[in-house]
């Protein structure tokens, strides 16, 4: 009874020291607005690696995406990329055919 203990536990230590927390994981919601815009930006950050972080997130206002990858290097930030996916409405185009 004891061995079958003592490798019950053995197992259980085993399984439970391969386990990690998650490596990417984002932290936000950040929200803000830059002045005199009135757009609303809320932002995830997430660590890439380094001292490379990548940034999504959404406009509420136009409910554009936007994507940014920031470098930090000593106390800067330096942006590397942004992108902002903006919206476009579509209508239908009705018209008559002239001859």
């Amino acid at each position: 009874m004891r061995t079958v203990f003592a490798i019950l536990a053995l197992a259980a230590l085993v399984l439970t020291a391969q386990i990690r927390p998650a490596e990417a994981q984002a932290s936000g919601p950040f929200c803000f607005s830059m002045q005199p815009f009135t757009d609303i930006l809320v932002l995830f950050v997430a660590p890439n690696g380094g001292n490379q972080f990548i940034v999504t997130g959404r406009d509420l206002v136009t409910g554009s995406a936007l994507s940014a990858t920031i470098f930090i290097t000593g106390n800067l930030a330096v942006l590397l990329g942004f992108a902002l996916v903006s919206v476009i409405a579509t209508a239908a185009v009705q018209g008559r055919r002239t001859r």
